[in-house]
Protein backbone atom coordinates (compact mmCIF):
# COMPACT_ATOMS: atom_id res chain seq x y z
CA UNK A 1 0.00 0.00 0.00
CA UNK A 2 1.23 3.51 -0.77
CA UNK A 3 2.10 6.18 1.76
CA UNK A 4 3.63 3.72 4.20
CA UNK A 5 0.26 2.98 5.77
CA UNK A 6 0.20 -0.31 7.55
CA UNK A 7 -2.36 -2.75 6.27
CA UNK A 8 -5.22 -3.51 8.63
CA UNK A 9 -5.15 -6.91 10.17
CA UNK A 10 -8.21 -9.00 9.68
CA UNK A 11 -10.06 -9.62 12.90
CA UNK A 12 -9.40 -13.11 14.12
CA UNK A 13 -12.76 -14.76 14.53
CA UNK A 14 -11.27 -17.91 15.95
CA UNK A 15 -11.93 -18.57 19.59
CA UNK A 16 -8.80 -18.25 21.67
CA UNK A 17 -7.90 -20.55 24.48
CA UNK A 18 -9.04 -19.15 27.79
CA UNK A 19 -11.67 -16.79 26.35
CA UNK A 20 -14.93 -16.79 28.32
CA UNK A 21 -17.82 -18.66 26.69
CA UNK A 22 -20.31 -16.34 24.97
CA UNK A 23 -23.45 -15.77 27.02
CA UNK A 24 -26.85 -16.27 25.43
CA UNK A 25 -29.98 -14.26 26.12
CA UNK A 26 -31.49 -17.19 27.98
CA UNK A 27 -28.43 -17.51 30.22
CA UNK A 28 -28.42 -13.78 30.94
CA UNK A 29 -32.12 -13.83 31.82
CA UNK A 30 -31.68 -16.80 34.14
CA UNK A 31 -28.77 -15.10 35.90
CA UNK A 32 -30.78 -11.92 36.32
CA UNK A 33 -33.63 -13.91 37.89
CA UNK A 34 -31.26 -15.71 40.24
CA UNK A 35 -30.80 -18.98 38.35
CA UNK A 36 -33.04 -21.83 37.26
CA UNK A 37 -33.95 -22.84 40.82
CA UNK A 38 -34.98 -19.30 41.72
CA UNK A 39 -37.05 -19.01 38.52
CA UNK A 40 -38.83 -22.28 39.28
CA UNK A 41 -39.61 -21.01 42.77
CA UNK A 42 -41.02 -17.77 41.38
CA UNK A 43 -43.22 -19.63 38.88
CA UNK A 44 -44.51 -22.01 41.55
CA UNK A 45 -45.25 -19.08 43.86
CA UNK A 46 -47.16 -17.30 41.08
CA UNK A 47 -49.27 -20.41 40.39
CA UNK A 48 -50.05 -20.93 44.08
CA UNK A 49 -50.96 -17.26 44.50
CA UNK A 50 -53.20 -17.40 41.41
CA UNK A 51 -55.04 -20.47 42.69
CA UNK A 52 -55.36 -19.03 46.20
CA UNK A 53 -56.88 -15.73 45.01
CA UNK A 54 -59.38 -17.53 42.77
CA UNK A 55 -60.41 -19.93 45.52
CA UNK A 56 -60.66 -17.06 48.01
CA UNK A 57 -63.07 -14.99 45.92
CA UNK A 58 -65.06 -17.73 44.17
CA UNK A 59 -65.69 -19.39 47.54
CA UNK A 60 -66.78 -16.06 49.06
CA UNK A 61 -63.85 -16.16 51.51
CA UNK A 62 -64.12 -19.91 52.11
CA UNK A 63 -67.85 -19.83 52.94
CA UNK A 64 -69.27 -21.24 49.69
CA UNK A 65 -67.43 -24.28 48.35
CA UNK A 66 -69.77 -24.70 45.35
CA UNK A 67 -68.51 -21.40 43.99
CA UNK A 68 -65.20 -23.03 43.10
CA UNK A 69 -66.77 -25.79 41.00
CA UNK A 70 -69.19 -23.22 39.59
CA UNK A 71 -66.26 -21.18 38.32
CA UNK A 72 -65.04 -24.22 36.39
CA UNK A 73 -68.53 -24.96 35.08
CA UNK A 74 -68.42 -21.56 33.39
CA UNK A 75 -65.95 -22.89 30.85
CA UNK A 76 -68.35 -25.68 29.87
CA UNK A 77 -71.08 -23.15 29.18
CA UNK A 78 -68.64 -20.94 27.28
CA UNK A 79 -67.58 -23.87 25.11
CA UNK A 80 -71.21 -24.33 24.06
CA UNK A 81 -72.25 -20.70 23.60
CA UNK A 82 -69.00 -18.85 22.88
CA UNK A 83 -68.93 -19.86 19.23
CA UNK A 84 -72.66 -19.69 18.46
CA UNK A 85 -74.47 -17.09 20.59
CA UNK A 86 -74.03 -13.41 19.69
CA UNK A 87 -71.78 -14.41 16.79
CA UNK A 88 -70.41 -11.39 14.90
CA UNK A 89 -67.72 -10.89 12.21
CA UNK A 90 -64.12 -10.21 13.20
CA UNK A 91 -64.36 -6.46 12.46
CA UNK A 92 -67.51 -5.84 14.53
CA UNK A 93 -65.78 -4.27 17.54
CA UNK A 94 -63.84 -1.87 15.32
CA UNK A 95 -67.11 -0.89 13.61
CA UNK A 96 -68.79 -0.28 16.96
CA UNK A 97 -65.82 1.74 18.18
CA UNK A 98 -65.83 3.89 15.05
CA UNK A 99 -69.52 4.61 15.57
CA UNK A 100 -69.45 5.29 19.30
CA UNK A 101 -65.82 5.91 20.32
CA UNK A 102 -64.13 7.16 17.14
CA UNK A 103 -62.09 9.96 18.80
CA UNK A 104 -60.71 7.57 21.41
CA UNK A 105 -59.97 4.84 18.86
CA UNK A 106 -58.11 7.19 16.52
CA UNK A 107 -56.13 8.80 19.34
CA UNK A 108 -55.31 5.35 20.72
CA UNK A 109 -53.97 4.24 17.34
CA UNK A 110 -51.77 7.33 17.20
CA UNK A 111 -50.62 6.85 20.78
CA UNK A 112 -49.71 3.19 20.23
CA UNK A 113 -47.74 4.07 17.07
CA UNK A 114 -45.87 6.84 18.89
CA UNK A 115 -45.07 4.58 21.82
CA UNK A 116 -43.54 2.00 19.48
CA UNK A 117 -41.68 4.36 17.13
CA UNK A 118 -40.35 7.06 19.46
CA UNK A 119 -36.91 6.63 20.91
CA UNK A 120 -36.93 6.36 24.66
CA UNK A 121 -40.71 6.08 24.77
CA UNK A 122 -42.45 5.66 28.08
CA UNK A 123 -42.52 1.97 28.97
CA UNK A 124 -46.00 2.25 30.42
CA UNK A 125 -47.20 3.75 27.14
CA UNK A 126 -45.80 0.76 25.26
CA UNK A 127 -47.56 -1.52 27.74
CA UNK A 128 -50.86 0.41 27.45
CA UNK A 129 -50.74 0.24 23.65
CA UNK A 130 -50.07 -3.50 23.70
CA UNK A 131 -52.77 -3.94 26.36
CA UNK A 132 -55.40 -2.01 24.38
CA UNK A 133 -54.86 -3.42 20.92
CA UNK A 134 -53.88 -6.85 22.17
CA UNK A 135 -57.22 -7.13 23.98
CA UNK A 136 -59.05 -5.69 20.98
CA UNK A 137 -57.44 -8.27 18.69
CA UNK A 138 -58.12 -11.15 21.09
CA UNK A 139 -61.79 -10.30 21.55
CA UNK A 140 -62.20 -9.66 17.82
CA UNK A 141 -60.99 -13.16 16.97
CA UNK A 142 -63.70 -14.66 19.20
CA UNK A 143 -67.06 -14.98 17.45
CA UNK A 144 -68.99 -14.09 20.62
CA UNK A 145 -69.28 -10.29 20.68
CA UNK A 146 -71.38 -8.07 22.94
CA UNK A 147 -71.01 -4.36 23.79
CA UNK A 148 -70.34 -4.92 27.47
CA UNK A 149 -67.16 -6.86 26.65
CA UNK A 150 -65.78 -3.68 25.09
CA UNK A 151 -65.07 -2.36 28.57
CA UNK A 152 -62.04 -4.65 28.62
CA UNK A 153 -60.27 -2.63 25.94
CA UNK A 154 -62.08 0.73 26.07
CA UNK A 155 -60.20 1.73 29.22
CA UNK A 156 -56.68 1.01 27.88
CA UNK A 157 -57.66 2.66 24.57
CA UNK A 158 -58.48 5.83 26.51
CA UNK A 159 -55.17 5.62 28.41
CA UNK A 160 -53.00 5.27 25.31
CA UNK A 161 -55.11 7.95 23.59
CA UNK A 162 -54.25 10.27 26.46
CA UNK A 163 -50.59 9.49 25.85
CA UNK A 164 -50.98 10.71 22.25
CA UNK A 165 -52.36 14.02 23.49
CA UNK A 166 -49.46 14.29 25.94
CA UNK A 167 -46.91 13.79 23.18
CA UNK A 168 -48.67 16.39 21.02
CA UNK A 169 -48.56 18.81 23.96
CA UNK A 170 -44.81 18.25 24.42
CA UNK A 171 -44.22 18.89 20.73
CA UNK A 172 -46.19 22.12 20.94
CA UNK A 173 -44.15 23.32 23.90
CA UNK A 174 -40.92 22.42 22.11
CA UNK A 175 -41.80 24.29 18.92
CA UNK A 176 -43.23 27.33 20.69
CA UNK A 177 -46.94 26.67 20.19
CA UNK A 178 -47.56 26.31 23.88
CA UNK A 179 -49.55 23.10 23.52
CA UNK A 180 -52.56 24.81 21.94
CA UNK A 181 -53.01 22.06 19.36
CA UNK A 182 -53.06 19.35 22.03
CA UNK A 183 -55.58 21.27 24.11
CA UNK A 184 -57.77 21.77 21.02
CA UNK A 185 -57.69 18.03 20.24
CA UNK A 186 -58.52 17.20 23.86
CA UNK A 187 -61.41 19.69 23.87
CA UNK A 188 -62.89 18.33 20.63
CA UNK A 189 -62.56 14.75 21.87
CA UNK A 190 -64.23 15.61 25.17
CA UNK A 191 -67.04 17.49 23.39
CA UNK A 192 -67.79 14.60 21.02
CA UNK A 193 -67.70 11.99 23.79
CA UNK A 194 -69.93 14.14 26.03
CA UNK A 195 -72.47 14.61 23.24
CA UNK A 196 -72.52 10.88 22.51
CA UNK A 197 -72.89 10.06 26.20
CA UNK A 198 -75.83 12.43 26.73
CA UNK A 199 -77.52 11.38 23.48
CA UNK A 200 -77.22 7.67 24.25
CA UNK A 201 -78.21 7.79 27.92
CA UNK A 202 -81.09 10.28 27.77
CA UNK A 203 -82.50 10.16 24.22
CA UNK A 204 -81.57 7.02 22.31
CA UNK A 205 -81.27 4.58 25.20
CA UNK A 206 -83.68 2.14 23.55
CA UNK A 207 -82.79 2.80 19.91
CA UNK A 208 -81.16 -0.38 18.60
CA UNK A 209 -79.48 1.52 15.75
CA UNK A 210 -76.86 2.34 18.38
CA UNK A 211 -74.56 -0.62 19.13
CA UNK A 212 -74.52 -0.01 22.88
CA UNK A 213 -78.31 -0.48 22.93
CA UNK A 214 -78.12 -4.25 22.80
CA UNK A 215 -81.32 -6.19 23.56
CA UNK A 216 -82.41 -3.19 25.62
CA UNK A 217 -85.87 -2.75 27.09
CA UNK A 218 -88.10 -0.47 25.00
CA UNK A 219 -89.69 2.53 26.66
CA UNK A 220 -93.12 1.29 25.43
CA UNK A 221 -92.74 -1.55 27.92
CA UNK A 222 -93.36 0.95 30.72
CA UNK A 223 -96.85 1.46 29.29
CA UNK A 224 -97.54 -2.22 29.97
CA UNK A 225 -96.38 -1.85 33.56
CA UNK A 226 -98.59 1.23 33.99
CA UNK A 227 -101.58 -0.64 32.53
CA UNK A 228 -101.05 -3.54 34.92
CA UNK A 229 -101.01 -1.07 37.82
CA UNK A 230 -104.25 0.50 36.58
CA UNK A 231 -105.98 -2.87 36.21
CA UNK A 232 -104.85 -3.96 39.67
CA UNK A 233 -106.25 -0.75 41.13
CA UNK A 234 -109.54 -1.28 39.26
CA UNK A 235 -109.80 -4.77 40.71
CA UNK A 236 -109.56 -3.30 44.20
CA UNK A 237 -106.89 -5.84 45.17
CA UNK A 238 -103.82 -3.73 44.40
CA UNK A 239 -100.58 -5.58 45.05
CA UNK A 240 -102.53 -8.75 45.92
CA UNK A 241 -103.88 -9.07 42.37
CA UNK A 242 -102.96 -12.43 40.79
CA UNK A 243 -100.91 -12.04 37.59
CA UNK A 244 -99.97 -14.84 35.21
CA UNK A 245 -97.02 -14.32 32.84
CA UNK A 246 -97.38 -17.06 30.23
CA UNK A 247 -94.73 -15.63 27.88
CA UNK A 248 -91.31 -17.28 27.98
CA UNK A 249 -89.78 -13.87 27.16
CA UNK A 250 -90.41 -11.49 30.02
CA UNK A 251 -87.22 -10.07 31.57
CA UNK A 252 -86.98 -7.52 33.17
CA UNK A 253 -90.70 -7.77 34.00
CA UNK A 254 -90.04 -9.59 37.32
CA UNK A 255 -88.31 -6.45 38.59
CA UNK A 256 -91.24 -4.21 37.71
CA UNK A 257 -93.86 -6.49 39.30
CA UNK A 258 -91.75 -7.41 42.33
CA UNK A 259 -94.19 -5.75 44.73
CA UNK A 260 -97.10 -7.89 43.55
CA UNK A 261 -97.49 -10.87 45.87
CA UNK A 262 -99.14 -13.34 43.47
CA UNK A 263 -97.21 -13.35 40.20
CA UNK A 264 -96.67 -16.63 38.36
CA UNK A 265 -94.35 -17.38 35.45
CA UNK A 266 -95.62 -20.68 34.02
CA UNK A 267 -94.09 -19.95 30.62
CA UNK A 268 -97.05 -21.42 28.71
CA UNK A 269 -100.70 -20.64 28.16
CA UNK A 270 -103.23 -22.88 29.96
CA UNK A 271 -106.51 -21.25 31.03
CA UNK A 272 -107.84 -17.84 31.97
CA UNK A 273 -107.63 -18.31 35.71
CA UNK A 274 -106.04 -15.02 36.80
CA UNK A 275 -107.51 -11.55 36.24
CA UNK A 276 -104.35 -10.31 34.48
CA UNK A 277 -102.39 -12.35 31.94
CA UNK A 278 -99.27 -11.31 30.02
CA UNK A 279 -98.49 -13.35 26.89
CA UNK A 280 -96.15 -13.32 23.91
CA UNK A 281 -97.55 -12.30 20.51
CA UNK A 282 -96.83 -15.80 19.18
CA UNK A 283 -99.38 -17.13 21.70
CA UNK A 284 -102.06 -14.77 20.42
CA UNK A 285 -103.72 -17.23 17.96
CA UNK A 286 -104.26 -19.75 20.75
CA UNK A 287 -105.50 -17.04 23.10
CA UNK A 288 -107.90 -15.61 20.53
CA UNK A 289 -109.26 -19.09 19.85
CA UNK A 290 -109.95 -19.45 23.55
CA UNK A 291 -111.53 -15.98 23.71
CA UNK A 292 -114.19 -16.98 21.18
CA UNK A 293 -115.39 -19.82 23.40
CA UNK A 294 -117.75 -19.39 26.32
CA UNK A 295 -114.92 -20.48 28.63
CA UNK A 296 -112.75 -17.58 27.58
CA UNK A 297 -115.42 -14.92 27.27
CA UNK A 298 -114.59 -13.55 30.70
CA UNK A 299 -111.33 -11.99 29.44
CA UNK A 300 -110.35 -9.65 26.64
CA UNK A 301 -107.27 -8.07 25.15
CA UNK A 302 -106.15 -4.70 26.49
CA UNK A 303 -104.46 -2.37 24.02
CA UNK A 304 -102.35 -3.54 21.08
CA UNK A 305 -98.78 -4.82 21.42
CA UNK A 306 -96.25 -3.81 24.05
CA UNK A 307 -92.68 -4.10 22.75
CA UNK A 308 -90.38 -5.51 25.39
CA UNK A 309 -87.23 -5.27 23.26
CA UNK A 310 -86.51 -5.48 19.53
CA UNK A 311 -88.31 -8.53 18.15
CA UNK A 312 -90.23 -9.31 21.36
CA UNK A 313 -93.80 -8.03 21.70
CA UNK A 314 -96.12 -8.81 24.59
CA UNK A 315 -99.90 -8.93 24.80
CA UNK A 316 -101.94 -7.93 27.85
CA UNK A 317 -105.13 -9.88 28.64
CA UNK A 318 -107.43 -8.81 31.46
CA UNK A 319 -110.72 -9.88 32.94
CA UNK A 320 -113.48 -8.24 30.93
CA UNK A 321 -114.97 -6.25 33.81
CA UNK A 322 -111.53 -4.75 34.58
CA UNK A 323 -110.64 -3.99 30.98
CA UNK A 324 -113.85 -2.00 30.45
CA UNK A 325 -113.30 0.30 33.41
Amino acid sequence: TGGGAKPRRAKDSRKRIGDPAPTTTTTTTLERLGGAAQLATLLLTAVVLFVFINVLFYSSFFTYAKGISGALETFKIWAKTGSTDHAKPVYEYVKWLMQEESPILLLAACGAALALLRRGANRFAVFAGAWAFGMLAAYSLIKYKTPWLMLNFSVPLAIIGGYAIGVLYDWGKRFGEGGAAALAVAAVTLAICTFQTVSLNFTHYDDDRYPYVYAHTRREFIDLVAEVKRLAASAGTGKDTPISVVSTEYWPLPWYVREYKHVGFPGRFTTFADPIIIAHESQLPQIEAELWTPLGSSHQRVGEFYELRPGVRLVLIARRDLARR
